[in-house]
């Protein structure tokens, strides 16, 4: 997690973001990545549903 941080706020410094921005919204990362977590197994989920489907035929 400390080099994901890291490098973010090399990011979002390079940029322009101030650093108090920076700063929430790497406050926020651990929100945001459960969002993008949930909707990574969505897709795996509907992609072997549909590859289930497409090969029993």
């Amino acid at each position: 997690m400390a080099e994901a941080t890291f490098a973010a706020i090399v990011v979002l410094s390079t940029l322009g973001l101030p650093l108090e921005l920076v700063g929430l919204l790497i406050s926020i990362e651990p929100i945001i990545d459960m969002g993008r977590t949930a909707l990574n197994v969505n897709g795996a989920m509907v992609a072997g549903t549909i590859t289930d489907r497409l090969l029993n035929k």
